[in-house]
């Protein structure tokens, strides 16, 4: 896509896809609104691989 991966945003709701992305220099968001388990510890468990950030409603991206 030729683009600069820190101008990058990946949208990711698993820890192997957040941490993919920050090791390819990427700004990782976690969802966690998925499914219920997601939701119970998704928070700490997304943010623990590397989110920068994370949030559990698709209408709340517009609000970062």
């Amino acid at each position: 896509m030729d683009v600069e991966p820190g101008r990058t945003l990946v949208v990711e709701d698993s820890v192997s896809g957040v941490q993919a992305g920050k090791a390819a220099g990427m700004t990782v968001w976690g969802f966690v609104g998925g499914e219920p388990l997601c939701l119970a510890r998704g928070r700490t468990v997304l943010a623990a691989a590397g989110a920068d950030r994370v949030f559990d409603r698709m209408a709340d991206f517009r609000h970062y």
